[in-house]
Parts: C-alpha cells; structure tokens; sequence
C-alpha cells in the first residue's frame, strides 16, 4: 500500500513537472521575437510518411504547407525504396527533421474505457491490461495511447477512448525511417475533426526529439550553473576587494594618525629634554639678585663697581676702591664666594685717591635656607 502511494505520488509530481516545463516553454518561445520565431519554424520543417489509398506517402509540412517528396505502394515499401527515401530527404535538406508516421484511419482501433477516477494516476500501467479485455490484441504487440472524454465526478469515474495501432502495420515504414537514419519518428493517429491528433512516441524505436535535447539541455544547465556561480564568486570577491579597500584606508588613517603621535610624542620629549637641561642650568646657576644683594652688603661705601661678569658660578668685577687691597678679604669672608683673588695689579687713578682693581671668585652655591638669608628681603 505504501509502494503504490508513493508511485502514484511519484507520477502526480511527474504530471505536475511536464506541465510547468510546458507552460515554461511557451513563455519563452513567446519572449523570441517574431522574426527569429519565423525562421525557426520555416527550419523545424516535418518529414511525413502518411498511409492513404494503399499507398504511401513521403511529404513535407512546412508553415502549414504540405509538399510530396514521393509516393510507394505499401506492398513494395520495404529495404528497396530506401535509397529513393534518401535521395528525395537529402533533396529536399531535411535529414535532421522531426518525423511523423500517420497509419490509415482504417489501420486505428479505438475502443471506449470506462475506469476508476483514482486509475488516471497508472493509466500506463493499466492500459495493457484493457487491452487484453477490449481488443483482439496483445500489449506487447500493439503501439497504443489513450484520449479522455468525460469525466464523471459524481460516480468518480471517467471514459476514456483507448488507440490501438498493431505493430506489425507500422513495421515496414519504421524500418525505412531507421534504414535512413532519419530521427526517431512519432506516430500521428488520424483524426480529421481534431487539431490536437494524438500522437504516440516509439520509445523503442530511439528517442524522441526532447531526449536528443536531453544532453544538451543539460549541457546548458551546467553551463548556466558554472556561470552563476563565477558570477556569485565574482560579485563576492568585489565585495571583499571593496572591503579591504575600506580597511586599507582605515589601516592608512591610523598609521598616518599613528604617526603623527610619534612625531608629536618625540616633539614632548625633546622639549621636556630642553627644559630639564634648562632647569639644571639655571638651578646650578646662582641666583643673581642674590649675589647682587651679597657684594652690595660687603662692598664698603667708598667702593664703585663699573663693570660686572658672571659666567657660571664665576664672577669677574672691576672698578675703584680707595683701599682696593681689603677687598679679597671681605669677599672670603662671605659664605657664598670663594677663591678671591685679583687677576690683575691695582693701579691708582691719575689726580684721583682711589685704586683700580680687576678682582675675580667664585660663587659657592648655597641650599635653600643659607640662600634666603642672602635675598633681599633678608637685607
């Protein structure tokens, strides 16, 4: 029960399938402009081999035309018309043309088929068995197909016409068609009042026209999936092309910015250098308002300075003293001055009492408290 559940589910997916590949096709076609479709139909011309009047007939249907290429007996169709077959199909540039096969109106039997709605799911599996009921022949011997009619929803039944074609009318032609290597032909059942004739593929014969286009169907499909998916690849590696781009910029801005801070760290650092150097010069230098306060305090009143140098802690004075020797002493007597002494002669002042002195020493330097009691306000 399960097995024929999934068959039958199997086969309504098949149906399914075939009609959406058929309304797919007809989009498509639509999409061709008309020209293009012109020319493919004036190129899909059809090869025709029609049973009429005990004779049979090789025509050709193109844009609704019909033109014959020859006509045989049916007694005398067999290995003997081959060549004649070839020569009027090459002639006529149709070796590669669908080919149809049409048996005479009398060579058909239909018969009328009442079954089970829930059967139109196996028809292909149950037709052989109606066969058997309903005609004089075998299944394996016939070439059949089938045409609903009614459907009768209230009884969940439907009627159905069963096409019979025995094989054995159709051998002869089939064998030409194959002597010729013309594509596998269709058999066309004759139904003047019908456009749509039915029509049964030869399976066994070949294939049909889709499963030549089988292979290159696939072929296509393959094709069209390699360049999806190059596509797919290719927008994806735009993207993170534009992504690294992106971060190289970023990576760009922050190095430069990077950069700036080293430079700007390294601009800190010199300065701070320069103003430690600075800072140490000037607290090993002594403090000039108090060496100004110092010699003023020990300098007597009848003592002048006219000029004062001070490089580092060395101090170089000169000027007038009335006792200019005295002087030394009184700078040794200081804390803060050491190693006086005149670094040149005195000399006395031409009509004047006072000396000429050049006296050089040093500056001792003193901490924090020893050198506020020389500041001026200590005075």
């Amino acid at each position: 029960m399960m097995d024929e559940s999934l068959h039958a589910l199997a086969r309504r997916a098949a149906k399914v399938s075939a009609d959406v590949l058929r309304w797919w096709g007809g989009e498509l076609r639509d999409l061709v402009p008309r020209r293009w479709r012109r020319r493919l139909t004036a190129s899909s011309s059809t090869l025709r081999f029609e049973m009429i009047g005990g004779r049979l007939l090789l025509r050709t249907r193109c844009r609704g035309r019909r033109r014959t290429l020859g006509a045989w007996e049916l007694g005398a169709v067999g290995p003997g018309i081959v060549g004649e077959v070839e020569r009027a199909v090459r002639a006529a540039g149709l070796r590669r043309a669908p080919t149809v096969v049409r048996p005479a109106p009398g060579q058909v039997l239909r018969r009328p088929v009442s079954l089970p709605e829930r059967a139109e799911e196996s028809l292909p599996e149950v037709l052989p068995f109606e066969i058997d009921r309903h005609t004089p022949f075998r299944a394996d011997r016939v070439l059949f197909t089938h045409r609903i009619t009614r459907r009768q929803t209230d009884q969940e039944r439907i009627d159905l016409e069963l096409i019979v074609v025995p094989q054995r009318v159709l051998t002869p032609v089939l064998a030409v068609v194959a002597a010729c290597g013309l594509p596998p032909p269709v058999v066309e059942v004759p139904d003047p009042p019908r456009r749509d004739r039915p029509r049964i593929p030869l399976a066994p014969a070949g294939e049909s026209a889709v499963g030549r286009l089988r292979p290159w169907l696939a072929a296509g499909a393959a094709a069209l999936t390699i360049v999806l998916l190059f596509t797919a690849m290719s927008i994806r590696l735009d993207r993170l092309g534009e992504e690294a781009e992106r971060r190289d910029h970023a990576l760009r801005l922050a190095m430069a910015e990077a950069s700036k801070a080293d430079q700007l760290r390294e601009e800190i650092a010199g300065l701070s250098k320069e103003a430690a150097i600075f800072l140490d010069r000037k607290r090993k230098s002594p403090p000039l308002l108090a060496v100004l306060n110092e010699l003023t305090r020990l300098l007597p009143d009848h003592t002048w300075i006219q000029e004062f140098h001070l490089r580092g802690a060395e101090i170089q004075i000169s000027g007038q003293s009335v006792s200019a020797a005295g002087l030394v002493e009184l700078i040794e007597y200081s804390p803060m001055f050491r190693k006086a002494n005149f670094t040149s002669p005195i000399t006395r002042a031409q009509n004047e009492e006072r000396e000429r002195f050049h006296l050089g020493f040093e500056v001792e330097l003193l901490d924090a408290p020893r050198l506020a009691e020389h500041s001026p306000t200590n005075r």
